[in-house]
C-alpha cells in the first residue's frame, strides 16, 4: 500500500468512527476497499489503516 493510499483508507477510518460506525462494520470496508484496489487484506494493512485512532 503506498502513501496516498495510506491517506484515503485512514481517511475512511476516521469518518465511520466520526459517525459511530461499530468497529467491525468499519473493518469489514476497508477489507472490501482493499480488494477493490488490488490491495492484500493483511493484519498489518489493517493495522496501518486503524491504528492512528489509538
Amino acid at each position: 500500500m503506498n502513501a496516498a493510499q495510506l491517506k484515503r483508507v485512514q481517511r475512511a477510518v476516521d469518518n465511520c468512527a466520526r459517525m459511530g460506525m461499530p468497529f467491525d462494520l468499519a473493518a469489514w470496508m476497508v477489507a472490501r476497499w482493499f480488494k477493490d484496489n488490488g490491495i492484500k487484506v493483511t493484519e498489518k494493512h489493517l493495522e496501518l489503516a486503524f491504528d492512528h485512532l489509538r
